[in-house]
C-alpha cells in the first residue's frame, strides 16, 4: 500500500472511533438523564390525585360483570352515595358506590 492509503485508512479509523466514542457518550448521558426524570415521576404518581380515573374504572369493571351493561346507570362521581379513597401513597383506590341495571330476567335492580 502506498503511504497516502495508509494515511487514509487510519484517518478513517480515527474519525470513526472518535465518532463512536462521542455516540457512547451521548447514549449514557441521555440515559442517566431519563433516570432522572422517571424518578421524578414516580414522585410525582405518589402525589396525584386519580380518583376520578379510578371511578371510570371502577364502573367498567362493575358494566364487565353484569348481565346487561347497557342498561346500567351509575351515579356522577360527585354523588354523596359514591365514595373514593386513596389508598396510602400508591395509585390504588376504593370506590363504593350503587348501579341499577337489568337482571338476566329483565327486572331493574
Amino acid at each position: 500500500m502506498s503511504e497516502d492509503k495508509k494515511k487514509q485508512s487510519a484517518g478513517c479509523g480515527s474519525t470513526f472511533c472518535i465518532a463512536f466514542v462521542v455516540v457512547i457518550v451521548l447514549f449514557v448521558l441521555f440515559s442517566l438523564l431519563g433516570n432522572r426524570s422517571l424518578e421524578e415521576e414516580a414522585k410525582n404518581w405518589s402525589t396525584m390525585d386519580a380518583s376520578t380515573d379510578a371511578y371510570f374504572i371502577a364502573t367498567d369493571f362493575v358494566k364487565d360483570s353484569l348481565k346487561s351493561p347497557s342498561s346500567a346507570k351509575f351515579p356522577s362521581s360527585r354523588d354523596s352515595s359514591v365514595t373514593i379513597k386513596k389508598v396510602g401513597q400508591t395509585q390504588q383506590y376504593i370506590v363504593t358506590g350503587y348501579v341499577d341495571a337489568s337482571n338476566s330476567f329483565g327486572a331493574s335492580i
